[in-house]
């Protein structure tokens, strides 16, 4: 996978938290990073897209959208 699948990434991430809140999971980075089948990622770089999505939904909660 190359550096620059991030909406892939992004994907993979938001479809492991929908299947935990669907299965009334408590969901974890260790369990995250390995169910994502993620090749060629590490576990710093799963915590940087996860950084930035957070830092987006924070910024798109102040200006209101």
């Amino acid at each position: 996978m190359a550096q620059n699948d991030m909406e892939v990434i992004v994907y993979k991430i938001l479809r492991y938290l929908y299947a935990c809140n669907k299965e009334g999971k408590t969901p974890t980075f260790s369990d995250m990073f390995n169910i994502l089948e993620l090749p060629g990622i590490s576990q710093s770089y799963l915590g940087q897209i996860l950084e930035e999505m957070a830092d987006k939904r924070s910024e798109e909660r102040r200006v209101g959208k």
